[in-house]
């Protein structure tokens, strides 16, 4: 019997024994992802500027910081025959005054009188001065030492700085400041500086009115064109009116250095928000490089490059098939949809319209229902509908189509749709569109009484964001565009 038992429980042992370790696969045979390529760190090294000296380039050492602040206290005498021979003077010595020059503007001890007379002093230097102008331009704490370095980094004639001027541009109070930045920003292509042109032409001041209308009429002039046009050229992207620019070397390594500014390894909002402004308001140059951005290892330098694709809408066009090749990738796929639908090309909506189909995650099925309404092409709605019909009643995936396909090709069945939905918990995902889609139609139809009446209802609308007043407005949305929906879906009339 014993016998029988130590068998059995040799069996059990040999049973219930772990297997061997399986060997581990080799690396060569299992197949991997490819590590995607450092594009912006080789990007940073091919385009690094070269290390400034303190001495001119055959040699000559720079001069005495002495002699420069004896000609600098000239500068600021009255009499112009002796203010005239330290100009003559300064712009003879050139190169060899810019270390004296440069200490003296950032030295935080110096007066705001030196520090002007050294930025209007900087500029006789030529481009060599150009990162300090730009340093001062951003970081002075004077007004009139900011203006003057902007002033004269304009004369210098170089776009080697426009992203940072972009960004100063948006930071910039002083009206004056302004206008020379725009200056500066719109003569080397960035049309997105004419918004703050077209402000100032409506100033207080006459003189700044007129320095203003000025700068708009020599744009005028070299593009052919009136300003607004010259505006809504630069929107849609036209190249034809706005030619891409040659860029400078700097301009490259700064570009890149934005582009460096999204990625995870050093993130901060107020970086990553900067950066992304900066480069979103570049000109059609920019795109090729962006689009090679989108292929960086960084997932964070993919992500943001997408957000900027998308804010820079149709002057982004040529990223068109680098965002096609990522609408697949779970980390910024949704994102990319949403740079198409910026582009609002029909080649761009029939690669969204592909991926709604339901083999494709939610998330990106739903931000390409989004991006095809943003593109505004009502040939596209069929698709968005199919969705719409196919999709589960409470889902938000047919909240979505519903809001689409009503900003695509208006129809009472969608709308209704939606309307009956504002008083739920969905209520509070579709009150926003839907108030937006409803002041559009509005505008678009431009019937006094429908606008008279919807202005009534927006003014019970509580500016207060709360539940309770969340609440109630969806209430009186409900109301107004259930008793005005046959106005809302007619057709608008030809103009």
């Amino acid at each position: 019997m014993k016998r029988w038992i130590l068998i059995a429980a040799l069996l059990a042992g040999a049973c219930t024994r772990p297997e061997p370790p399986k060997p581990a696969p080799d690396p060569e045979t299992v197949p991997q992802e490819p590590l995607r390529p450092a594009v912006v760190q080789d990007a940073l090294q091919r385009y690094a500027p070269p290390q400034e000296a303190d001495s001119t380039a055959d040699g000559t050492e720079a001069v005495p910081r002495e002699q420069i602040e004896a000609l600098l206290e000239t500068l600021g005498g009255g009499d112009r025959r002796f203010v005239r021979m330290a100009q003559e003077e300064l712009a003879g010595l050139g190169a060899a005054a810019l270390k004296p020059l440069r200490d003296m503007a950032l030295d935080p001890e110096t007066s705001s009188a030196t520090r002007l007379q050294a930025a209007t002093a900087l500029g006789t230097v030529g481009l060599p001065a150009a990162p300090t102008l730009l340093h001062l331009a951003q970081k002075d704490p004077d007004v009139a030492v900011r203006r003057q370095a902007i002033y004269q980094l304009g004369l210098l004639d170089t776009n080697s700085y426009l992203p940072q001027l972009g960004l100063r541009l948006k930071y910039e109070l002083d009206p004056e400041n302004r206008l020379w930045l725009a200056w500066d920003l719109a003569k080397h292509g960035q049309g997105s500086a004419l918004p703050v042109l077209f402000d100032l032409t409506r100033f207080d001041d006459e003189a700044l009115r007129s320095r203003a209308q000025g700068v708009l009429a020599d744009l005028e002039t070299e593009h052919g064109m009136p300003s607004a046009d010259l505006y809504q050229a630069w929107l849609a992207g036209s190249e034809e009116a706005w030619p891409p620019i040659e860029p400078s070397n700097e301009l490259m390594h700064e570009f890149w250095l934005q582009v460096d500014q999204l990625s995870g390894e050093h993130f901060q909002l107020r970086g990553v928000d900067d950066a992304r402004y900066a480069l979103s308001q570049l000109g059609t140059w920019a795109t090729p490089h962006l689009a090679q951005a989108l292929e960086d290892r960084d997932p964070y330098v993919r992500l943001h490059t997408a957000q900027v694709l998308e804010r820079m809408g149709p002057r982004a066009r040529a990223a068109q098939s680098a965002l096609e090749a990522n609408l697949q990738d779970p980390q910024i796929g949704p994102t990319c949809a949403a740079a198409l639908g910026a582009l609002g090309t029909t080649e761009g909506c029939q690669a969204l319209a592909k991926v709604l189909d339901p083999s494709n995650p939610l998330a990106l099925r739903s931000a390409a229902l989004r991006a095809l309404g943003d593109a505004q092409k009502p040939e596209f709605a069929p698709q968005v509908e199919k969705v719409y019909q196919a999709a589960p009643v409470d889902s938000e995936l047919r909240l979505d189509a519903a809001l689409e396909l009503l900003r695509l090709s208006p129809k009472r069945e969608p709308l209704e749709f939606l309307v009956g939905r504002l008083p739920a918990r969905q209520g509070g995902l579709i009150a926003g569109p839907l108030t937006q889609w409803a002041s559009a139609r509005v505008a678009l139809l431009g019937d006094s009484e429908l606008q008279t009446s919807w202005n009534a209802a927006l003014a019970t609308r509580d500016p207060i964001p709360s539940p309770a007043a969340d609440q109630a407005w969806r209430g009186v949305l409900q109301q107004w565009l259930g008793t005005h929906a046959d106005a809302l879906l007619t057709e608008p009339k030809a103009q």
